[in-house]
């Protein structure tokens, strides 16, 4: 496995939970607004060393979930702002360009002990 992000949770917005519910999460690094921080998982990396693609994974702590899709503009908010849209649906397409799509099932147990990462699968 190759690593090409890595970032400790540092805060986790009060209506994570709720988002959580519909299998989606957010994620943005500190550089957020408050109003963003409230939705968000906020992370402490600046910038990614490669490029987001179906086929990697995106890992929360110890469990690791196989990204199917990913949007026109994810790669571009990674980079300038640590900003993805996870969603956990198992779909292979998605009409928003943020979003990057993963196989089901979101940890809900996600901390501010938290590492997450996007790896490739060598």
């Amino acid at each position: 496995m190759t690593t090409y992000f890595e970032a400790d949770v540092t805060t986790i917005g009060p209506e994570v939970e709720l988002m959580l519910e519909d299998n989606i999460l957010i994620l943005f690094n500190e550089t957020a607004t408050e109003d963003l921080k409230e939705i968000a998982v906020i992370h402490n990396a600046q910038g990614i060393s490669g490029e987001i693609e179906p086929g990697d994974e995106f890992v929360i702590d110890d469990h690791a979930y196989k990204i199917l899709f990913v949007g026109g503009k994810a790669n571009e908010t990674m980079k300038d702002l640590g900003h993805a849209t996870l969603q956990f649906n198992g779909e292979e397409d998605s009409d928003m360009p943020g979003t990057i799509c993963l196989e089901n099932g979101p940890n809900n147990n996600i901390s501010e002990d938290s590492k997450i990462q996007f790896r490739k699968r060598n």
